[in-house]
């Protein structure tokens, strides 16, 4: 199936700000957008793709009913640099929570992101950090 992600947030405005896929297509004139540098899709749960940029602005996003249909689910600065790979973590391994992914980026830096919300936590991303 083909289809069309949406625009990630153009270069100078907080991922954060963007709460809906909506408020990513609005696009003022002479502004440019970051380079994909890393895009994650799973067998698994191919309705999420997690994409990652230069800008290092990661985002992830559902796939609706009709293939150009979205819904951002999270999206965040992730690392100090661009993030240059994403792997969602495999469900059949119980060490990490469902949902899981890793990113690597050229800060130097492996993280581990959950997109599993407990009620302590109002939801989005959680990450922890490894140096390499």
């Amino acid at each position: 199936m083909l289809c069309s992600l949406p625009h990630p947030a153009f270069i100078g405005m907080d991922p954060a700000v963007a709460s809906s896929v909506e408020l990513l297509e609005v696009h003022p004139q002479g502004v440019t957008y970051p380079d994909v540098r890393a895009l994650c899709c799973t067998s698994t749960a191919p309705e999420i793709f997690i994409s990652a940029y230069a800008d290092r602005s990661m985002f992830v996003f559902r796939r609706g009913a009709s293939p150009d249909q979205w819904t951002k689910l999270s999206s965040s600065l992730a690392h100090v640099g661009a993030v240059t790979t994403v792997q969602r973590y495999p469900s059949r391994f119980p060490y990490l929570p469902s949902g899981s992914f890793i990113t690597g980026g050229v800060d130097g830096t492996v993280r581990i992101w959950s997109m599993e919300k407990n009620e302590n936590q109002v939801g989005g991303m959680h990450e922890h950090t490894l140096e390499i």
